[in-house]
């Protein structure tokens, strides 16, 4: 967040837009376009080719990465094969890794309304919130909806295992779950400024625990040769027994702070199906009820060792097998990291342009070499 705005890589990069930027709207991808073994464009759907200068960057991310490579000939060959599609360059790694920080949802109720951000729900409070988030870029509006922060270590504390958000109201992450609730006139219209689900914010507190290493791993598959139909994403959430195992350990830690008088005061116990969860048996049930994406699908086309035939992409993010094709998003990760993906990202694509320039890396820099305590 910067100045109430939280910040994206157009509004950080694209002020002023560059002269040698073009954007297109509108437009979506078919395939890359080869001669030989070189990729020189790409073909889109509206039958046209945009031809590249010096080489082809692919950019969208986790799902549709995969897909664009696979639509292209590059993947898994007896994937490809059942899609009649030929393969130009056998990468079984195209698609496999699928990794994500899923998320274990805890809802706390309370009856402080006035502490809670339910409170501007209603339609003249949420008009307020956002009038003053416009004027001055302040206020509740200005900040993220989680107030606290906190990343848990049960091993070793270089390498936490779950980050904690603590949310000051309940809300219904899913947006799909259960029927529209019934709502006052003025609530119903702020509802949808303030949360899209179809569920009414609540007074209480919400703990969302995401795992930030799962060893669960799933994949990205074709579902036709047809750009149009979404892939079949299968992120194969807890099928480790060790994922449910840390989780368990998350809810149970949690269970621990949310007791502690100082914020016990404010709360009247515990929500949906955490209510009776009492065994570790019923504390696993809940955990599979109410886990979901964190959002932070990766490593889909990883970079790797070249002996590692799960590799996609060498040390310099090119495609292996295939001149002049590259792909900077978070597909290319080897594995999952320790923290939301977006910063790691941009820092990715910072990287990605001064090897595409050939600037040689910047000096080794110790931050913490000049700190006093």
């Amino acid at each position: 967040m910067h100045k109430g705005i939280r910040q994206s890589s157009s509004i950080a990069y694209l002020k002023t837009r560059p002269s040698n930027l073009t954007i297109l709207t509108n437009t979506q991808t078919r395939r890359v376009r080869f001669d030989g073994n070189r990729a020189i464009g790409l073909d889109t759907l509206s039958g046209k080719t945009i031809y590249a200068h010096r080489e082809v960057i692919l950019c969208q991310g986790a799902f549709g990465t995969p897909q664009t490579l696979m639509l292209s000939g590059i993947g898994p060959a007896d994937h490809l094969s059942q899609h009649r599609i030929e393969t130009r360059v056998d990468l079984p790694g195209v698609g496999k890794n699928l990794n994500d920080h899923i998320d274990v949802s805890m809802q706390f109720g309370s009856d402080r309304m006035d502490l809670s951000l339910a409170r501007h729900q209603r339609l003249d409070r949420a008009f307020m919130l956002m009038a003053r988030w416009l004027l001055n870029g302040k206020g509740p509006g200005a900040g993220a909806f989680f107030s606290a922060v906190l990343f848990h270590a049960f091993e070793d504390p270089t390498l936490p295992e779950l980050e904690v958000f603590m949310t000051p109201m309940v809300i219904e992450e899913n947006l799909t779950s259960g029927d529209n609730e019934n709502a006052p006139l003025l609530q119903r219209f702020g509802k949808r400024l303030l949360v899209r689900g179809r569920k009414v914010a609540q007074p209480g507190v919400q703990i969302d625990i995401n795992q930030e290493r799962p060893r669960s791993s799933g994949s990205v598959k074709l579902t036709s040769d047809n750009p149009l139909d979404h892939p079949l994403i299968d992120p194969n959430y807890l099928s480790d027994p060790r994922d449910l195992d840390e989780l368990l350990r998350g809810v149970k830690v949690m269970r621990e702070v949310m007791a502690q008088p100082e914020i016990a005061q404010y709360l009247t116990g515990e929500l949906g199906v955490w209510q009776d969860a009492r065994s570790d048996a019923e504390m696993i049930e809940a955990i599979r009820a109410t886990a979901y994406t964190g959002h932070h699908p990766c490593s889909t086309a990883r970079m790797g060792p070249e002996k590692n035939p799960d590799s996609v992409l060498d040390e310099t993010l090119r495609v292996r097998g295939i001149e002049a094709l590259r792909v900077c998003d978070a597909s290319a990760m080897p594995t999952q990291i320790t923290g939301n993906l977006n910063a790691t990202v941009i820092a990715m694509a910072e990287k990605a342009a001064d090897m595409i320039l050939g600037r040689p890396p910047l000096p080794p820099e110790n931050p913490l070499a000049n700190t006093t305590h």
